[in-house]
């Protein structure tokens, strides 16, 4: 690189050397920072006089390794192939060998000369230059040895009538590392002070010329400098990461421009020249440097000083040194490349040391806890101050998906607890964080959590936590344990506890109701029966796990309520991806399930799985995704119950499930029974091994399922048996709501299958009493029980009136299922055209729902045999659909109802349900009413798909 912008430095030289020509030697300092070009002036100026001049020059560096090596540099003065510097060393060595070992005394860094051998080899380099002009120089003095050092301040009196010039480059210091003030060269009266500042874009401009077009040179010398500050030695190293530089020729246009300029300092070689400037900068703007790269964006002036402890003014200096290297600019490093590679440098032995200062000084000064705990960790270690900002940064971490980060933070926050409470604590923060997303890896801190109960270092809500963890694993007796040494005292209580105790009551009452509650119920605002059933005047905003619970239980224990879709979208609008809130969505979501909100339910589901997966909690993800496949089920989509069953269990081991398993596993054994997987669901029944007595709400779920599952495949004593086990213990827990657990109904199909229709008619009659007996699915499938249990005379309106609920109830597959049967009760009163028809429809609905065994019952009893299953195709050229209200008529006529019957069922009058019927056979041209089931269906189908399904002739 040619010497830019050091025109003046150069005269300077070149005078100082014209004057020692003339015996008017003298001494120069060129100072300045590291990378600013010291070395490069001074060799080019050594060559300058050595070939034009015909001066001798005899050379010196001074090295970090040298630096405590006596004489290291002089050695290097005298070891020159030149004439005179033989005679100098052949000289210097018969000196020193005749001189006694010292009569200056000593330092810690080395021995001096003996004061006459000094002036022997001063007046040896005086004689030297009497023929030719001597250079002396020296580069990097500040790392020459003592001895040395103390040569060239004595020579450098000398020199003032000789034909000598020295010359040495020293780099400026801050205060804080001048180590030998007695010494300090730039105080000498006798020497000319050189500085060397750093090039200005103009400069860096007029280097790029010589390789760039103009307005290429122009658009990175702006960006060079910006980034290195002007010091040459970065500029060379930007220049080597412009291609077209690197290849030595110019640029051929704006793109190439672009893309040197994007990639002019984002190389890890630009990274390690800075990192070795920064080297050879000094202890103290090395560490500078080094704590403002551990202090990240809170590398202020004022923070950098006290984790390097030093006063205000040493700190301001070390950062004007950096700023002035191009190294760091604003309170930050010019390219984040620089501080990564501090950061990562192998002789920054006391990284963890600063890192930790720097997190005491950032917690000194408020920073965000987070801030504070990322220090800490990178130190590794921590201190007692620590802990809690380490135990709030978990808490934060947690509510943004970042579990890993949480337990890394608490497990540093648990080694420096200081008393017995404390580590309780912590450690039962930190059992919570690792169950989070592996729950089975909680399980190492259960006994030693509840070891801290019993002594009494654990108590309140953080000993509630304990509770969930000793259900899942099956240890009853050890969590009711646990809610009596916390509850023990109650009157003395605080709000905090109290409320914890409720809430864990209501988890308690929702999820393990076997779990007896050892203490008097307590009363909160959230758990009365009172508040509950204020209706709309109650305002039920957050996210509390609470709030979710009571909504659940309201509708486990009196069926659906009105305010279940106000409470439910306010809470569920209030969630927050953290444990607690999805663990509240999912008792809403259930909630919203059991009420027969089915879109409501699976559109909440979807968004908040969504946020789950965003957020990085796989576990509640899968969670979630299981709690969809039960709104799935129970709506009547095997298929898409069955996708999304099986993908949560894939999800997560059965150790990550727990009890919760009995979820996933029961709404996947009630999928394949819908869908004809018997082999399936009878292997998932030995695989999953869940039978037995139900001890939570999911495992009466499963044992439910386990009971159609045997209906399914005839085994119709097993299904009463398993269908009268739920009732029992449904009742015995309050949660005796069809909405949730049809089991009567159920019961009802395996008695009649055994002949029992009186026994089943009761148990319908007893169900339409129970809460929620009376929604549209409830009392659609009991109509159907009681249609077949009843007299003939009576079964047609019984199943016309139980597929007008199930049509208006969503559930596609009991809609089904009431269609198989109206068509075999037309067919056996004779009516075989309607049967057909009804037929058409129910195949349809089978079909969409895949229910194999619908489709295999209208098979072997359709009178048209082969034909109803294997249809012709005949596609529609009608493109006209059927709006919602012609749907809703033309399905009733279908089924057979009179129009007087249509319009009552639909609150309208005769005369409208004519004008609908007349704009139907219209829209679909038919002419009779014995048409429309096979046109219906091809029109319902054009609706959901855009185009007409094969058609049955």
């Amino acid at each position: 690189m040619n010497l830019v912008e050091r025109d003046s430095q150069w005269a300077a030289l070149g005078d100082l050397f014209s004057a020692a020509v003339r015996r008017e030697g003298g001494t120069a300092v060129i100072h300045g920072l590291p990378g600013c070009g010291r070395s490069e002036l001074l060799s080019a100026f050594s060559e300058h006089l050595a070939q034009e001049k015909g001066a001798v020059v005899l050379k010196a560096v001074g090295t970090p390794t040298e630096s405590h090596v006596p004489g290291g540099t002089l050695r290097q003065l005298f070891s020159g192939p030149h004439r005179i510097a033989t005679e100098l060393r052949e000289r210097a060595g018969a000196l020193l060998g005749a001189a006694p070992a010292a009569d200056a005394g000593s330092t810690p860094d080395g021995v001096a000369l003996p004061s006459w051998v000094t002036a022997e080899l001063c007046a040896l380099i005086d004689a030297a230059s009497s023929h030719d002009p001597l250079l002396i120089a020296v580069d990097d003095l500040h790392h020459a040895d003592e001895t040395s050092y103390r040569f060239l301040l004595r020579l450098m009196h000398t020199v003032r009538t000789s034909r000598v010039l020295v010359v040495v480059t020293e780099r400026t210091s801050v205060p804080a590392e001048r180590p030998l003030p007695e010494l300090d060269l730039l105080a000498f009266q006798h020497a000319h002070r050189i500085p060397l500042p750093m090039l200005s874009p103009a400069g860096i401009r007029r280097i790029l010329a010589d390789g760039l077009a103009p307005d290429e040179a122009d658009h990175h010398a702006e960006r060079i400098h910006r980034t290195s500050g002007g010091s040459p030695l970065l500029v060379r190293a930007l220049m080597a990461e412009l291609p077209d530089m690197a290849a030595g020729r110019p640029a051929d246009g704006p793109a190439a421009d672009r893309t040197g300029a994007e990639t002019l300092a984002a190389t890890a070689s630009f990274a390690r020249t800075a990192l070795s400037l920064l080297h050879r900068s000094g202890p103290t703007i090395l560490n500078a440097a080094r704590a403002a790269a551990v202090l990240g964006s809170s590398s202020s002036e004022l923070n950098i000083s006290r984790v390097l402890g030093l006063d205000r003014d040493e700190g301001s200096a070390a950062l004007e040194a950096l700023g002035t290297m191009g190294v760091f600019q604003e309170d930050r490093f010019a390219h984040p490349v620089v501080g990564t590679a501090v950061l990562q440098d192998p002789s920054f032995a006391e990284r963890d040391a600063m890192a930790l200062a720097a997190a005491r000084v950032l917690y000194e000064c408020g920073a965000a806890d987070i801030t504070v705990a990322q220090r800490v960790v990178a130190a590794g270690q921590a201190e007692p101050w620590a802990r809690l900002p380490l135990i709030h940064a978990a808490e934060e971490m947690l509510r943004t998906g970042h579990a890993r980060s949480a337990v890394r933070f608490l497990e540093l926050a648990h080694t420096v607890s200081p008393t017995d409470q404390d580590r309780a604590r912590t450690m039962a923060y930190l059992a919570h964080a690792t169950g989070r997303d592996n729950p089975s890896e909680q399980t190492m801190y259960n006994d030693p959590l509840l070891g801290h109960v019993r002594d009494g270092s654990l108590t309140g809500r953080c000993a509630l936590t304990l509770v969930r963890h000793l259900l899942r694993d099956g240890r009853e007796q050890d969590a009711v344990e646990v809610i009596q040494r916390v509850g023990a005292g109650r009157s003395k209580l605080d709000p905090e506890t109290t409320t914890a105790l409720e809430q864990t009551r209501q988890f308690l009452r929702v999820y393990y109701p076997s779990t007896p509650w050892p203490l008097p119920d307590i009363r909160t605002p959230f758990g009365s029966r009172h508040a509950q059933r204020r209706g709309t005047a109650r305002s039920f905003t957050g996210s509390s796990p609470q709030h979710g619970a009571v909504l659940l239980k309201l509708v486990l224990d009196e069926g659906p309520q009105e305010i279940v879709i106000q409470w439910g979208r306010q809470i569920l609008e209030a969630i927050r991806p953290d444990e607690r809130s999805l663990e509240t969505a999912v008792a809403v979501l259930q909630a919203l399930t059991y009420s027969e909100h089915y879109d409501l339910a699976e559109q909440w589901g979807a968004r908040l799985q969504a946020v789950a997966s965003d957020h990085g909690i796989p576990r509640w993800s899968s969670i979630l995704t299981a709690v969809r496949a039960e709104t799935a089920i129970r709506r009547g989509d095997p298929p898409a119950s069955l996708t999304m069953a099986e993908t949560a269990l894939k999800a997560l081991s059965p150790e990550l499930w727990g009890v919760g398993v009995g979820l996933p596993v029961a709404t996947l054994l009630q999928a394949y029974t819908d869908t004809g997987r018997h082999d399936e669901a009878q292997a998932l029944l030995l695989s999953q091994r869940l039978s037995g007595p139900a001890r939570t709400r999911f495992g009466l779920i499963h044992q439910h399922a386990r009971g159609r599952h045997y209906l399914g495949t005839g085994r119709h004593y097993a299904a009463l048996d398993a269908f009268l086990a739920c009732g029992e213990t449904a009742m015995a827990w309050g949660f005796d709501v069809p909405t949730f657990l049809p089991w009567r109904s159920d019961a009802a199909f395996a008695l009649l299958e055994m002949g029992e229709a009186d026994e089943a008619r009761r148990l319908i009659h007893e169900q339409e009493q129970r809460p929620g007996g009376t929604s549209s699915t409830v009392r659609g499938i009991g109509l159907r029980a009681l249609a077949r249990a009843g007299r003939a005379g009576d079964r047609l309106a019984l199943l016309r009136e139980s597929a007008t609920h199930l049509s208006n109830s969503g559930n596609q597959l009991e809609l089904a299922r009431t269609l198989v049967a109206l068509a075999h009760s037309y067919r056996h009163s004779g009516e075989h055209s309607k049967a057909e028809m009804v037929a058409h429809q129910a195949r349809f609905r089978a079909s969409e729902c895949g229910a194999s065994p619908l489709l295999g019952e209208l098979d072997a009893a359709s009178e048209s045999g082969p034909a109803l299953c294997t249809p012709l195709m005949r596609h529609s050229t009608n493109s006209e659909l059927l709006t919602d209200a012609e749907r809703r008529v033309a399905e009733l006529a279908a089924l057979g109802s009179s129009n007087r019957e249509i319009a009552r069922k639909l609150h309208v009058t005769v005369s409208t349900v004519e004008q609908h019927l007349t704009r139907i056979y219209r829209k679909l041209r038919i002419k009779r009413r014995s048409e429309l089931p096979r046109r219906l269906t091809r029109n319902r189908f054009a609706q959901d798909t855009g185009r007409f399904p094969e058609a049955v002739s």
